[in-house]
């Protein structure tokens, strides 16, 4: 039987006090510091962090929400057994920094894209690269499998996406925003390509140059749709899958956005500027606003939802201020607020079992044990 490491039981003996746990995942990034990880450090009561090597850009649980994998930095993805303070596995290949990751719906791949433009797929029955997916012109952003797993879609810094048979790793479509055609491609001696608009943008501003075409994809839970947002003023894209084309008509209020997530049950879609405060909700259908949420901090992201739908969670701060917020759908309300440690976020994640919360920072993987929150009776 497995039992926990010392100090992951210091840190449960404490949650009978405070109500929470924050757990450090090891995020190391050569082989041999897999066998042998560095001892958590705890900060104060309740928190941990492991020290690493590389900031963690993108981290994601596993649908069964036993593995957590994260990566960024140091090029390679650390997958952990949820529970455990050393990575079981360390996945390699990538030549620049790991920007997005995504699981199958089954569990049994897991999609990473980067800096170099590349996107790989890794079985992890036998933890081993499938396929290493190459087109696009610019640093893959997002990552997004289709509901039943057929497809996999990509987003890159050039404005496009690209979507994949993850199984044999045949293309199987792309899509190129209308934003593309207004860009310029420019590279710095270190090889980091760059976007800039040719004369003025969409906004009337000239020449702002541009690091993320697509931050993120999203297919709807039926898999007839899939949206990919861009930084930038009117800002998104919707596909539809079936007929390969754009579509337009939907989400009639959104105008730039950064991140966004569909609810459980595919009749709402949240989304938020990273510029901005807001935190906005409207209907799939008909694309009326159902809730515009200002939130206390600015540089909001990351919304994600809850299993029942009742709950959106969203990350916001900068630099070394940031906070967790739980949003009550039905009031529009802010229900409870985590402040982080005092170092930067890049990604959060929650557990599909509603367990856990994982932060990515600065040289570690921060993981809260929600159980004593009380967050609502739901799972989170």
């Amino acid at each position: 039987m497995y039992r926990l490491p010392t100090v992951i039981v210091a840190v449960l003996r404490v949650a009978s006090c405070v109500g929470l746990v924050l757990l450090a995942l090891p995020t190391t990034s050569e082989p041999e510091d897999v066998a042998g990880a560095q001892p958590a450090e705890m900060l104060q009561p309740g928190v941990l962090r492991l020290k690493c090597p590389g900031n963690v850009s993108a981290l994601v649980f596993s649908p069964d929400s036993k593995l957590l994998a994260a990566g960024g930095s140091n090029r390679s993805i650390n997958i952990w057994a949820v529970g455990q303070d050393e990575p079981i596995q360390r996945l390699a290949g990538h030549g620049k920094e790991v920007l997005s990751l995504a699981f199958s719906p089954n569990g049994k791949q897991i999609a990473s894209g980067s800096l170099d433009r590349r996107v790989r797929v890794f079985e992890l029955d036998k933890f081993r690269l499938v396929h290493t997916l190459a087109g696009h012109q610019g640093g893959v952003y997002g990552v997004a499998f289709s509901p039943d797993g057929t497809l996999l879609a990509s987003g890159s810094a050039d404005f496009s996406f690209k979507l994949w048979d993850p199984k044999t790793g045949e293309p199987r479509g792309e899509g190129v925003s209308p934003v593309q055609r207004m860009l310029k491609c420019e590279e710095d001696d270190q090889g980091r390509r760059y976007f800039k608009f040719r004369g003025r943008g969409p906004d009337g501003k000239p020449g702002k140059t541009m690091m993320r075409g697509f931050y993120e994809l999203a297919f709807s839970p039926d898999g007839k749709l899939l949206i990919g947002a861009q930084d930038i003023p009117w800002g998104w894209m919707a596909w539809n899958i079936a007929e390969g084309k754009r579509t337009k008509g939907v989400l009639k209020h959104l105008q730039g956005i950064s991140w966004i997530v569909f609810s459980p049950d595919g009749k709402t879609v949240a989304s938020s500027w990273t510029s901005g405060k807001k935190l906005s909700v409207q209907t799939l259908t008909t694309g009326e606003m159902v809730k515009q949420i200002e939130l206390p901090k600015p540089f909001v992201r990351r919304p994600r939802y809850s299993a029942d739908g009742r709950t959106l969670t969203v990350l916001a701060g900068e630099d070394k201020k940031c906070s967790v917020y739980f949003v009550d759908l039905a009031t529009g309300k802010v229900k409870r607020t985590i402040d982080c440690p005092p170092s930067a976020i890049y990604d959060i994640d929650f557990s599909p079992d509603g367990q856990f919360l994982a932060a990515a920072s600065d040289r570690a993987v921060l993981v809260w044990f929600l159980k004593g929150l009380a967050i609502h009776s739901g799972a989170i």
